[in-house]
Formats: C-alpha cells, sequence, structure tokens
C-alpha cells in the first residue's frame, strides 16, 4: 500500500511525519493517521509529496516496483535534449544542492560513496598533482 511504502522512505530519510506535513502544507494528522492505520492518502498529497521529494521514486511509491529512491546515475547533463549548457548546468545545480541537504542518506549509498572516491581522485589528477598523496 502506499501509505506504508510512504512510511517506509521517511523511516530510511530520518523524517518525521510532522515534518513531511509542514513541508507540503498539509494540516497535523492528514498524513500520520493515514500512514499508523494503513488508509488512502489523496493524490494531491501524493503530487506534493514527489515534487518536493525528488528522490523518492514514484513509481516505487504507488506500485512497489523498482528502487525506493531514484538512482544517482539519472543526474545526467548530456541527457539536456536541447544540449543547453545553462539549463544542464541549473538542473546540475538543483540536484547539487538536493544532495547537500540529504547528504546523510546519500552517504549510505555504496555508488554515491564510489562517486565520491572518483572524484576526489579526479582531482588531484587534473590539478597538477601526481596523483599520490600528500
Amino acid at each position: 500500500m502506499v501509505t506504508a511504502r510512504l512510511g517506509e522512505y521517511l523511516k530510511h530519510k530520518r523524517i518525521r511525519i510532522h515534518h513531511l506535513e509542514d513541508q507540503i502544507g498539509a494540516s497535523r494528522s492528514t498524513l500520520s493517521r493515514p500512514i499508523k492505520l494503513g488508509r488512502n492518502i489523496g493524490s494531491h498529497f501524493l503530487e506534493k509529496i514527489l515534487n518536493k521529494y525528488d528522490d523518492l521514486n514514484a513509481k516505487w511509491l504507488l506500485t512497489g516496483k523498482g528502487d525506493m529512491l531514484n538512482d544517482l546515475d539519472t543526474i545526467n547533463i548530456a541527457a539536456d535534449p536541447e544540449g543547453s549548457y545553462t539549463k544542464g548546468a541549473s538542473h546540475l545545480l538543483k540536484n547539487v544542492d538536493h544532495i547537500i541537504k540529504n547528504k546523510d542518506a546519500y552517504l549510505e549509498l555504496p555508488q554515491f560513496q564510489t562517486l565520491l572516491d572518483s572524484l576526489f581522485l579526479q582531482e588531484r589528477y587534473t590539478k597538477g598533482g601526481s596523483g599520490k598523496e600528500k
């Protein structure tokens, strides 16, 4: 059920239900009661949740299929159909801002740690360094 998966997401991200209600402009118990009792929530609230938490996989939330979190590999400037650097850069900055705000959850993901390790190695080699740690 959608509310059970939403509760699972909130637990995984360590987000309090009341904080979520505040974030989407819902009154108290609008989401907490349905989540606790396994009841349905309105589609307008689902839309607000998915717009606010873009790392939440809509397909998983609605059907239970796929991964809970959207894959970090979807952050790809090259996917910009117009090839616009500015548009791609703003998309990247939006995602970087999201990652910074949710850094604790991302740091738990092994593929994110691998990405960070790769970036730090690349930084060492591109700044004129020898690639050896100092």
